[in-house]
């Protein structure tokens, strides 16, 4: 009973930590999606035999945070990535694919962004059965967004603007993406010490 208990207390803290769910919504840019061609950046596999060599050592001196991840470092926005749409109403849908080869999940954060009143921010999977968003001004501190990892090798970010705000587009910025090689499973093993 106690490890069930404990199970789910570390499931929640886990959750908290590395998630922030958003308002709901439904994102705008599925149809785009699904049949338009997006462009995509692909980030290269990390060395996970390395970093695995790391974690053994890390995590048996328990020093530091348990590291699920590795971290690309880059700088993705809405002039320099992505493909934009405009709908028949005058609606403008940014996408963006972020593909990682192996990866069990892919984490995003966020720098230096600005999303107007009225602006959406969704984070999804390539089937849209996963969808992290809407996010809204409301959720940026100090420009900055953190959000839940979206498990798989590929995850799709959306940005709208709906046609009242043409002329108010604000900024995306897109300054770490994390390739997962580790799962929450290897975490609460970890955790029970098996």
């Amino acid at each position: 009973m106690i490890r069930v208990v404990l199970s789910v207390f570390i499931l929640c803290v886990f959750s908290i930590v590395y998630g922030q769910q958003g308002d709901g919504g439904h994102p705008h840019g599925l149809g785009f999606y699904a049949k338009d061609n997006v462009s995509s950046y692909v980030f290269n596999e990390p060395n996970i035999a390395l970093l695995r060599a790391e974690d053994k050592i890390n995590d048996s001196l328990q020093n530091g945070p348990w590291r699920f991840g590795y971290n690309y470092e880059t700088d993705l926005d809405l002039t320099n990535s992505g493909t934009w749409f405009t709908t028949t109403n005058g609606d403008k849908i940014w996408l963006l694919a972020i593909k990682m080869k192996n990866a069990q999940s892919i984490n995003l954060t966020f720098k230096n962004s600005e999303i107007p009143s009225g602006n959406e921010l969704y984070i999804y999977n390539p089937t849209g059965d996963f969808v992290l968003g809407k996010f809204t001004r409301k959720h940026l501190y100090q420009g900055a967004l953190g959000a839940e990892l979206v498990y798989g090798n590929t995850v799709i970010v959306e940005y709208f603007v709906p046609a009242i705000n043409a002329s108010n587009i604000g900024n995306i910025n897109i300054a770490r993406a994390t390739y997962g090689y580790r799962s929450q499973e290897e975490f609460l093993d970890k955790a029970f010490g098996s």
